[in-house]
């Protein structure tokens, strides 16, 4: 099973690549800009982090993460 690189960890900051939708229910969420800063909650496996922005909480795909800008706060 192949293991994705440079995963983020929970309680890291992230810069998001791209206007990103955070997911709080299937069909619905809240729009994030490019280059916001995200914090990780938990690992969501090969698709999505569970994250928060702007106080809410939902799920964020992970393409939309910059990995290398990830840091703990």
């Amino acid at each position: 099973m192949p293991v994705a690189a440079q995963a983020a960890q929970p309680n890291q900051l992230c810069r998001t690549n791209s206007p990103a939708i955070l997911y709080t229910s299937p069909d619905s969420g809240i729009y994030v800009p490019q280059g916001a800063l995200v914090r990780i909650l938990d690992y969501r496996g090969a698709l999505h982090y569970l994250a928060r922005y702007d106080s809410t909480v939902g799920q964020l795909e992970r393409i939309r993460i910059i990995q290398e800008s990830c840091y703990y706060q």
